[in-house]
């Protein structure tokens, strides 16, 4: 427990555009893996290392880090995690003269995708597109040199597969993120927020995520 606190603070000190994205797997796998009481073989359990990763990631306090937290907060169940997460967000936005709700939405995470939450990356003679939508939030479609498309990626090869593997770590986060941000967006519904609609088409309406959930 000890080693891995450690290494999750070095790498909020390290910092890099690597770092967020890691940091919120990590706390997401230790509250999944100690969970119930069936637990996977885990060297690490409890709360420590979770709640080193949000002092982490608020430590870099970069957009990339804030949205990292406010998806944590959205897929995390453990309350004492939460509870730790909603502390730093009040700080956070307090520091920056901000609301919570504002400073999450201030921070909301773009991805590359376009106007139509769409984002296309070439990947050899193929081309991945990723494409908000389906109840897992994002899809990828892979479109091959004669436009045929497909689900699956190309039979991998020795120099495209670090590319691939990318490709899948970033679709995977924008499903997450579409998800987290939904349930947030959803929220709304209950705390009652107000906008300016100044504020609510620059925020939201044209917002490549965002403004995806939001447009209908």
């Amino acid at each position: 427990g000890d080693l891995a606190r450690g290494l999750v603070w070095c790498a909020g000190v390290v910092g890099g555009s690597w770092v967020p994205a890691l940091l919120q797997a990590v706390a997401e796998r230790m509250v999944r893996e100690s969970r119930g009481w069936t637990l996977r073989p885990t060297s690490v359990r409890g709360e420590k290392v979770p709640c080193a990763c949000v002092e982490a990631l608020v430590r870099m306090g970069d957009p990339d880090a804030i949205a990292a937290l406010a998806q944590l907060r959205q897929l995390v169940e453990n309350k004492v995690v939460r509870t730790r997460i909603d502390q730093v967000l009040d700080r956070l936005a307090s520091d920056r003269g901000l609301g919570v709700e504002e400073l999450l939405e201030r921070y909301a995470p773009s991805y590359g995708l376009d106007e139509a939450g769409k984002r296309s990356i070439e990947v050899g003679d193929h081309i991945a597109r990723i494409e908000l939508g389906g109840t897992s939030g994002a899809t990828t479609r892979w479109i091959g040199p004669d436009g045929a498309e497909s689900a699956a990626p190309p039979p991998e090869t020795p120099e495209h597969a670090a590319a691939t593997a990318e490709v899948n770590e970033l679709a995977r986060q924008i499903a997450r993120a579409a998800v987290a941000e939904r349930s947030r967006i959803e929220g709304t519904f209950v705390t009652q927020q107000n906008w300016a609609p100044k504020r609510f088409w620059s925020t939201y309406v044209e917002h490549p995520l965002l403004g995806y959930l939001c447009r209908g």
